[in-house]
């Protein structure tokens, strides 16, 4: 995925997930899954602060699909 942000808080519910990768906007890694153990199962709701830029790269074999509901303010 593109460098992207999330300017407002919100929820993220979780569809589907894989294992995944999270960089800030020059390419340093902030999360990933593989080594963090965070197993994310379908039907699990997060909250989730806004975020700057960032990109997530799935580096699973499974599809990631999240809905993400952010509190425009």
């Amino acid at each position: 995925m593109p460098v992207h942000t999330h300017r407002w808080p919100g929820v993220l519910y979780v569809l589907s997930s894989a294992d995944f990768v999270r960089r800030d906007g020059d390419g340093n890694v902030l999360l990933d899954t593989r080594t963090a153990g965070i197993v994310l199962e379908p039907g699990t709701a997060l909250w989730t602060h806004s975020l700057p830029p960032h990109t997530l790269d799935n580096v699973g074999v499974s599809e990631i699909r999240v809905l993400a509901f952010e509190m425009k303010r």
